[in-house]
């Protein structure tokens, strides 16, 4: 299986990656990170596979609620 993770803000992607592993009904973990000056709209994780239909963002599969999340800090 493998999909591409992207941050965006729906006009402008800052940072995306490709990710493969080998396995059926197992978790994968990426990380990416950007730097983001005066984006055009809220900032979305975005995962894409490129070969199967039933993947997903899974945002509690710890328990602890931060699985999929974005940090951000303003910089005035």
């Amino acid at each position: 299986t493998s999909f591409t993770v992207a941050i965006l803000d729906g006009t402008y992607v800052y940072a995306s990656t490709f990710y493969s592993y080998v396995g059926v009904n197992s978790y994968a973990s990426v990380a990416i990170s950007s730097l983001v000056f005066n984006p055009t709209g809220s900032l979305r994780i975005s995962v894409k596979s490129s070969n199967a239909t039933g993947g997903r963002i899974i945002f509690n599969a710890s328990g602890l609620t931060v699985d999929s999340k974005i940090s951000a800090i303003r910089v005035a």
